[in-house]
């Protein structure tokens, strides 16, 4: 076998790895997070549920709900202003640089 036959196999194993492992991880991990949301009070159960998340047998009820539509756009809002802040201050940086960099000529 050559370098690139054993590239070739080493990239199946890995798909393979990632159709077989990666689903099992996931729900094993969804799983586990909706008992600590449940056990937390985060959500509840599916029989008190307003909403209720498919596959996880729990979700939000009227007050939960509520609190979900307003912190969902709120955090999407602060989200994208840091992303604008952060931007700015890497551009302004990157831009100073060069501008230092120039004036040192």
């Amino acid at each position: 076998m050559t370098n690139d036959d054993d590239r070739l196999v080493m990239v199946l194993l890995l798909a393979l790895g990632a159709v077989f492992l990666l689903p099992a991880m996931v729900l094993r991990w969804a799983h586990s997070a909706t008992g600590w949301l449940l056990s937390h009070h985060v959500l509840v159960g599916a029989e008190h549920a307003m909403v209720v998340i498919p596959g996880a047998g729990a979700g939000l009820d009227g007050r939960r709900l509520v609190v979900v539509l307003l912190l969902v756009p709120a955090a999407y809002w602060v989200g994208r202003r840091v992303v604008r802040v952060v931007t700015v201050v890497l551009l302004v940086g990157v831009l100073g640089r060069r501008a230092v960099r120039r004036a040192d000529r």
